[in-house]
């Protein structure tokens, strides 16, 4: 079975099934969850079956990425273009979207339940902070603003799931506090992969007056600027945040 074979019957399932964001994962499907449909193995969609190594069924997909949208849509939702900002969490977090797809437990009940299992929550708040945390690379603010609200700088894995939970909601408390203003779609893109298409289409370009390197400054800063205004944004509004809460 073809991988367009395979969306086709998962818009089937989403049109016949009831998951609470069916329209979000369908507008997905074609997108950036191709490569990750392609993992599906072919009977789950008729039989339950236990998947071979390295593939999924159908209702781990269909069920996982309901669960992350859902909780998108709880920490996010005064977010614009929440579509768009879906595509860039993962985009820059393939191997932890194929953490969470490959995760299985032993009561196939309560397997794909948020609530219940720890393990799912764990891998979808990894994802959704993960280029917040891979971007402190490029922008030393991050980790002086973490410190500031006591959460330390780690490698993204080695969080727990209550450090995790703790930087969601900082994130959360970040976009709600810009109320529309500035651009808090930053916050979720992958610094290091817009910084690599940004440099080849200089490369390209062959400008004589500006370097590569002058290029990779100019870009970053705009990042660091921005980063700013929404760090300085929040800290002075944060006092506020319990009235909203």
């Amino acid at each position: 079975m073809s991988t367009d074979e395979k969306v086709e019957l998962l818009r089937y399932k989403l049109l016949h099934q009831r998951y609470d964001y069916e329209m979000d994962i369908y507008h997905l499907l074609h997108s950036v969850l191709y490569a990750e449909v392609d993992r599906i193995e072919e009977k789950s969609f008729s039989f339950r079956v236990i998947p071979k190594e390295n593939n999924i069924t159908a209702q781990q997909f269909l069920s996982y990425t309901n669960e992350f949208i859902k909780c998108m849509k709880k920490y996010f939702n005064n977010i614009v273009p929440f579509q768009f900002i879906i595509r860039e969490i993962i985009k820059g977090n393939r191997k932890e979207l194929n953490d969470l797809y490959s995760c299985t437990c032993d009561d196939p009940y309560l397997c794909f339940d948020l609530k219940s299992n720890k393990n799912i929550k764990e891998y979808i708040y990894k994802i959704i902070i993960g280029n917040f945390i891979k971007n402190a690379k490029y922008i030393p603010q991050i980790e002086s603003f973490l410190i500031e609200n006591n959460i330390p700088l780690k490698k993204l894995n080695d969080y727990d799931l209550e450090e995790s939970t703790n930087i969601l909601n900082l994130l959360s408390n970040i976009v709600f506090s810009q109320r529309g203003r500035g651009d808090s779609t930053d916050l979720f893109k992958n610094i290091e992969d817009e910084l690599q298409d940004y440099l080849k289409r200089k490369e390209k370009s062959k400008s004589k007056k500006y370097t590569i390197k002058d290029f990779e400054e100019q870009f970053v800063n705009t990042y660091i600027n921005n980063y700013s205004k929404m760090f300085k944004s929040f800290t002075n509004k944060k006092k506020y945040l319990k009235y909203f809460i």
